[in-house]
């Protein structure tokens, strides 16, 4: 399998240009896929000798490899920052792969610009001048893209043509792997608890459970956070979600969180059939998961999605929503609605819980207590 690493300092354009260059080469028929190496890493408190998480991020990806290999990809594009001491380990670890690294680069000027525009802290510019001081330092000899007054279109059709990928390339899905920093990642798969989010679009997954997942931190409990749809992407880029690819990888991720310590995890994403939560329970055989399924009503859903659509909130790898027209927002109005009807229909979920006029904090207090009883119960 052939891996693209774009990389660079915080705000330089990494997530948005690997993102276009997905969905362009998906376009043009190249089987590939995407990931944020972020999402690979949310387990916090980090470990004392990884405090960065860059090598859990490193195994936590080579762990995956094969499954989007198994996808069918030969492709796989990484967005994300690299610590670059530890190039010659990242080339071990995904021993098998073809691995190109490629830096998009900017001048402090205009990365203090757009961090500016971003209202970041003085700590987060700071810690990106930094990162970006780090990488002047180390020489790497790796492609070298300017992002300085060019779109991420710009940014990805220069990528394209640098590195060759056309309508024609043909790359090949290869699962297997030989490195000993690849075989650390393969363990007997964790117990511990399994949170699991799911309801309509917009009806505020991502946000009650992120707001879990910050709850359990609070209270001295190591956890992992995953976002299926962040974790599906391979193929068409507006496709329905692949659950198959998706449950195998938040299995190996739950493997390699639990190696680092958690005993407790947060999940975000839909499932609209029992087959597709069955392939969830399966890939946690070891540990005990609860469903929360989330619902709002109409009104509530029409304002969240009209804030997501003025984007406010993370933006995210997919979201569809955002700085979109009214009509497409009434449209996905309509949709979640006539969604959340079908699901009320189908009872998929293990507990649900009404979210309106609630805030993510009292849900996340609620869920949590009926994780924990749910969990009692079975034992």
């Amino acid at each position: 399998m052939q891996i693209i690493w774009l990389y660079g300092p915080p705000a330089v354009g990494k997530s948005t240009t690997a993102w276009q260059l997905y969905v362009d080469l998906s376009a043009t028929g190249i089987s590939c896929a995407y990931v944020d190496i972020d999402q690979l890493g949310m387990c916090y408190p980090a470990q004392l000798q990884d405090p960065d998480r860059h090598r859990l991020k490193g195994l936590a990806l080579a762990a995956i490899v094969p499954n989007y290999a198994n996808a069918g990809a030969g492709t796989l594009i990484i967005s994300g920052v690299l610590d670059p001491n530890l190039i010659p380990w990242y080339h071990e670890v995904l021993n098998g792969t073809d691995l190109v690294f490629c830096r998009l680069s900017i001048e402090e000027d205009e990365l203090r610009r757009r961090h500016d525009a971003r209202k970041a802290s003085q700590d987060t510019w700071q810690n990106s001048l930094e990162a970006m001081h780090a990488l002047d330092a180390a020489r790497l000899t790796h492609l070298r893209i300017e992002a300085k007054g060019q779109t991420p279109q710009e940014v990805a059709d220069s990528l394209r043509i640098k590195l060759r990928l056309t309508s024609g390339t043909r790359t090949v899905a290869t699962p297997l792997f030989s490195s000993r920093a690849a075989v650390e990642t393969i363990h007997r798969q964790p117990s511990g608890e399994i949170i699991w989010l799911t309801g309509t679009s917009a009806v505020g997954k991502s946000t009650v459970a992120w707001a879990t997942f910050s709850l359990l931190r609070t209270r001295g409990i190591t956890a992992g956070y995953l976002d299926l749809q962040q974790l599906g992407f391979a193929g068409n880029a507006l496709g329905d979600p692949d659950h198959v690819l998706q449950s195998a990888n938040v299995a190996s991720l739950w493997e390699c969180f639990g190696a680092a310590g958690a005993t407790h995890l947060v999940m975000s994403g839909s499932a609209e059939t029992d087959e597709q939560v069955h392939l969830y329970r399966e890939a946690f055989f070891s540990a005990h998961l609860t469903l929360f399924c989330l619902r709002a009503s109409r009104e509530t859903l029409e304002e969240r999605v009209r804030s997501r659509g003025r984007g406010e909130g993370p933006r995210l790898a997919g979201d569809r929503l955002v700085d979109q027209p009214a009509a497409i927002l009434e449209r996905e109005i309509d949709r979640s609605w006539t969604d959340q009807l079908r699901l009320n229909s189908r009872c998929i979920g293990d507990v649900v819980i009404n979210t309106n006029g609630l805030t993510p904090k009292t849900i996340s207090e609620q869920l949590t207590s009926e994780s924990t009883r749910s969990m009692q119960n079975q034992t």
